[in-house]
Parts: C-alpha cells; structure tokens; sequence
C-alpha cells in the first residue's frame, strides 16, 4: 500500500491480486464546511422517511411459498373473489351478480332500522383507511370502488352464513344452496389469505344488521365451517381480537394451547425421527384429548398427539394459515405444528402407525398422504413451542436400553402366539440341556463306582 498527498486528501493505492484500488480519503484536517453540508444533506433524508406502515394481515402468497406446492394457482380463488386482490378476474364475474341479490335480499328484508346503504357506506368510508392497511401492497381501485366492494362482500358473506343457518329464508331457485358443490367451493376460497375481509367490516355490518336473540357472527361463522375444521369443534374466543376468517379460526385452534407464547425457543435440532424410526426405538404413539389439536406431549416415552382429520381442503386450510404466519408478524404455532407433524410422517408406513392409533384420521389414500406429507416440504422454523419435546424425544431414542427394549417387544411380544413359542422353545431347550447334564455327570461317576 502506498500514499502521496494530493491537495487536501490521501490517495490509497490497494495492491490486491495484481490490481488497484484507487480510494480518495479526506485527511482529518479536511474541509468542515463539507461536512457540514454532507450532514445537512442526510438529515433532510432522514425527515423525509415516513412513519413505518401499520402491519398488514392480508397477503398475496408470494410466490416463493406457491413453488412449494404443486399446484402454482395455489392462493388463487376457484369461485369467488373477497376484496381488492382477485376482483377484476374473468373467471369469477358470475358471483358478482349473486352478491348483489344477496346484499338486496338483505336491504328488502330489513332486519333493523339501521339496514339502509346510506348507514352502510357512511360506516365503511369511515374507516376506509384502516381497511386499505389490512391489505398488503398495492390497491388498485379508486375509494368509491373500494368501499363498494367491502360493503357488497361483507353482507354478501354475512347473508350467506345467516341462509345456510336457517335464520334467513332461501330463495327457490338460490344456485349457491341448489348446487351441492358450491358449499365446499366457497369454503375452499373463504379460507384463502389473499381472499380475506377486514374483520371490523364484518363486524360493523353484522351489527347494523343484527336481530335481538339472533346468532352471533361468531356462532355463524363456526356453524357454515363445520365438517371443514380437521374433526374438531373449535370454539371462539370473544376476548381475542380477529384481524379475518382465517385469523378468526387460528385463534380458535390456539385458545386451547397450553404452551405460552414465552415458551418459544430457539430450535436446536432441525426435527425429530419419522413414527416408523421412534416406534422402532421404543416410542409409543397415543392419541391426546379431542379438540386441543396443538396440545402434543411426551412423557414416560409415550408421544401423545390429539387425533386430527385431513382432507383435501383441510390441506389447504393448513396451507394457508402456514402462509399467513409466514407473511404477518404473528408467531408460528400452526407452521411448528405442521413442521412436527411432517418430520413424524414422511412415508405411508409412517403414516400408517398414525392411523392405527387414531391420531391421523380421513385418508387412506396415497395421494392423501402425499398431500400431507407436502405440507413439510422446504419449511424452516426457527423457534418452536415443540423444542422441549424435541430435545426430550431425541434423548429418550439415544438410550441404547429403549432401543434393545423396542426390537425384544416388537419382534418377540408383539403377538401373543409368537411369545408363547419363544417361552415353550426357552422350556425345551433349557429341560434338554439340564437331561444332559445330568446324563453326562451320570456316565462320569458310573465307572467310578464299579
């Protein structure tokens, strides 16, 4: 390295690989008033930069979690399209239409004084910007469009769920209850992350509209979902605050967690061995309490995981609430879950010990395991409320003695038959030995005695 004086500053010339590096440096005794207004410069920068935008809670997937998936259009409603995201799709122009008979049967049955579009659009537009912030990115409609669409989506959702409970009357011909399929369809897109509606709309149109003695919207909610939620029946909790649908059913599946958020930790081992690995080691598989689907435990070498069901569009349930603690800054108790669950089944027979005890429920097929079994691929975590029971399921498969344990009552006690075989040819072989030994000590003193 090598310096010369040039004005008021050092040239440095950096000698690296056969090549230079010219770097002009001012000396200490450089140019104050220079400094001065570098300083000026970037504190105007820094008082031009904005507060820090409220988090937001409704996402597009990103496209680094749809490659996960085989399917690409994975995020994307089939039927129906809630808020600004799929709005202008071709494909689901058709439901525009039936929301709008939905929102006029509302408007012609006037359940409360309060049940006018004037009161609706007044209560939207107030708080037209806390909406546009639940959203993530970019909206591109104008304010009367966007408020349009959070009032005809809401009362279409809320007169939905109000029809299929029986407190509102159906329409003879209504091709969302004449049509079996629609029901599953609008579930699968009613749980998509990018397909959501900002709770306080739902909330605030339920209210103006809502009959004395009538469901409440939670009650609703959990009735129109049922069969779709893993088997079980979860309930809500009206202390928690929802931001959507989708959070409004993780908060219901964490009410009945029983680890704090505080028992968050770092995960030290990536994963744990597959059921097949574990029970060959000495673990045994039992299923925990119904609907306390995240309560897993090991205790005395026995995992304990509470039976879950999953079908087809209870994968993409799991999907999407994956991807909504990916993207909000929420804490991933779903991904951990999920990621657990993975690192136990990563082949059928692993599947298949599950479904013997009655954890795993609603698929037998290969394809169903597949789909599970997805769920794991290229997940990172890196803290877990499970970390506890990882270190202790690892531990408990490196004790030598749990191994020997599990091969002598897997290959030996398993089957009764096989054990009373093993005891009988003990029995002969032990007697036999004992006859000769005895025949042979026998034969020894008899020439003795003559």
């Amino acid at each position: 390295m090598t310096e010369s004086s040039v004005n008021d500053h050092v040239l440095i010339e950096i000698r690296d690989g056969g090549g230079y590096v010219n770097v002009n440096k001012q000396t200490p005794s450089g140019n104050s008033m220079g400094d001065k207004l570098l300083a000026s410069q970037i504190r105007d920068k820094l008082s031009l930069l904005s507060p820090l935008p409220v988090p937001s809670c409704i996402f597009k997937i990103p496209s680094v979690l749809r490659s996960q998936v085989e399917n690409k259009d994975f995020g994307t409603p089939d039927l129906v399209s809630i808020g600004p995201f799929h709005h202008e799709k071709v494909n689901l122009q058709a439901m525009e239409k039936i929301k709008l008979r939905y929102l006029r049967s509302l408007l012609v049955r006037k359940p409360t004084p309060e049940t006018t579009l004037e009161n609706f659009v007044r209560e939207i537009r107030s708080m037209e910007v806390d909406c546009g912030d639940c959203y993530d990115g970019e909206i591109e409609a104008s304010s009367d469009k966007f408020v349009e669409m959070m009032v005809v989506d809401a009362c279409f959702i809320i007169e939905l769920f109000r029809k299929f409970s029986g407190e509102v009357p159906k329409e003879e011909n209504d091709p969302v209850f004449c049509r079996s399929w629609m029901r599953t369809a609008l579930i699968n897109d009613l749980i998509l992350l990018s397909n959501q509606l900002p709770w306080k709309v739902l909330s605030r149109l339920f209210e103006l509209t809502w009959e004395t003695g009538k469901h409440h919207l939670h009650d609703l909610i959990l009735e129109y979902f049922k069969g779709y939620t893993f088997g079980l029946s979860p309930q809500a909790n009206g202390e928690i605050e929802n931001k959507h649908v989708l959070d409004f059913f993780r908060n219901c599946f964490l009410d009945s967690f029983e680890t704090k958020m505080s028992e968050f930790k770092d995960l030290s081992s990536n994963s744990i061995p597959s059921a097949e690995r574990l029970f060959n080691a000495g673990v045994r598989f039992a299923h925990g309490p119904r609907n306390s689907m995240l309560n897993i435990v090991f205790c005395n070498g026995i995992l304990k995981i509470p039976p879950i069901r999953v079908q087809k569009y209870e994968v993409s349930f799991l999907r999407n609430l994956i991807a909504y603690e990916q993207c909000a800054p929420i804490t991933g108790v779903i991904t951990s879950y999920v990621s657990l669950l993975g690192d136990l089944i990563r082949e059928e027979r692993d599947a298949q010990i599950l479904l013997n005890r009655g954890i795993i429920q609603g698929f037998s097929s290969e394809e169903g395991i597949a789909s599970l079994i997805s769920l794991r691929a290229d997940l990172q975590i890196c803290s877990s409320p499970y970390t506890t029971l990882y270190e202790n399921v690892n531990r408990f498969t490196a004790v030598r003695w749990n191994v020997w344990r599990a091969i002598l009552i897997n290959d030996y006690f398993k089957n009764p038959l096989d054990f009373v075989n093993l005891s009988v040819g003990v029995f002969f072989v032990t007697f036999l030995t004992l006859i000769q030994t005895i025949i042979s000590i026998a034969s020894y003193h008899k020439p003795q005695s003559q």
